[in-house]
C-alpha cells in the first residue's frame, strides 16, 4: 500500500474465539510504516469492545479504530464507546461507523 502511495490501511483480523487475533495483526503490521492503520468493524463483533481496544493498544502501529462500539445501535453504545475512548487514552483514534446520522 506504501508503496502505491496510499495514506492508511484498513484491517481486521480476528480468531476462531472472536477476538482480535494477535499473531495475525501482528504479521500484517509488520509490513506497513509510517501510514496509518485503522482496524475496522471486526473489533464490533468481540464480546467485549473495551477488552479489545485494550489488546489493540499493545499495536502502536493501530492509529484509528472504525467502531460502533459493539452490537447494535451506535446511539446505545455511546457509554461503550466512551469506554473505548478512555482505554485508548489518545493512542488510538475511535471514528464512529454505522448508524451515524444527522438526527
Amino acid at each position: 500500500a506504501q508503496k502505491l502511495g496510499a495514506a492508511g490501511v484498513v484491517l481486521g483480523v480476528l480468531n476462531e474465539r472472536n477476538e482480535v487475533d494477535e499473531e495475525k495483526l501482528a504479521d500484517l503490521l509488520s509490513v506497513v510504516d509510517g501510514i496509518n492503520v485503522t482496524y475496522h468493524r471486526a473489533i464490533d463483533d468481540i464480546e467485549n469492545p473495551v477488552e479489545a481496544m485494550r489488546t489493540l493498544k499493545k499495536f502502536h502501529k493501530v492509529t484509528h479504530v472504525l467502531t460502533s462500539g459493539g452490537q447494535g445501535n451506535i446511539v446505545e453504545n455511546i457509554p461503550v464507546l466512551t469506554e473505548m475512548q478512555k482505554v485508548s487514552d489518545g493512542q488510538i483514534q475511535l471514528v464512529a461507523g454505522a448508524g451515524v446520522t444527522k438526527e
